[in-house]
């Protein structure tokens, strides 16, 4: 395979097509292995797995704002998991860190840090998570106002990740990091 069809391949399975990576990948070519390096902007591989094209925006839009957090919080949780593994932590270790990132006091928290970033659309695909009423209450440690706006958040991941808008996650994602690092 040439480098351009790896590249190629690279971005239609990961989604991401900026050149600054720092992940190894490795592909088969004439019978031996050649390590690539391929730049991506974000350490985070998104899903690869569709099953189908990508929702246009209106489509997605129409959706249940519950629908879109159900999808949402799988997408937080797996780019979270593949931040840890990455960072070679054991299991028991990945698992902490990983329940201390994915519930809903630390999700309300990532919310109110990119508000200000977010578009009138996204905006609105927040607002109606936010005032979705799922039939069950919030977990018992956590506030009903932190459990709506982590609705609000996991929607916004669902709806972004529905429309392909994986350059989006990135630069939302690399916010949050930023965000954490400096406090």
């Amino acid at each position: 395979m040439v480098l351009t069809q790896q590249k190629l391949l690279y971005t239609l399975l990961t989604g991401c097509q900026e050149e600054n990576c720092t992940n190894k990948l490795m592909f088969f070519r004439d019978d031996f292995y050649d390590i690539i390096q391929i730049d991506m902007k974000l350490e985070v591989v998104l899903l690869s797995l569709r099953f189908d094209l990508y929702m246009d925006e209106k489509e997605a839009t129409q959706m249940n704002a519950l629908q879109l957090a159900f999808l949402g919080d799988s997408v937080w949780d797996l780019i979270n998991r593949y931040i840890l593994v990455n960072e070679k932590y054991n299991v028991r270790h990945m698992h902490q860190k990983c329940v201390e990132k994915v519930n809903a006091h630390a999700q309300s928290q990532y919310l109110i840090s990119i508000e200000d970033m977010l578009t009138e659309k996204e905006k609105d695909i927040v607002r109606r998570g936010k005032n979705s009423h799922p039939k069950h209450s919030a977990p018992r440690n956590q506030t009903p106002d932190e459990y709506s706006s982590a609705t609000g958040f996991e929607a916004l991941f669902g709806f972004l990740y529905l429309t392909g808008q994986n350059e989006r996650i990135c630069s939302l994602v690399n916010h949050i990091k930023e965000v954490n690092k400096n406090g």
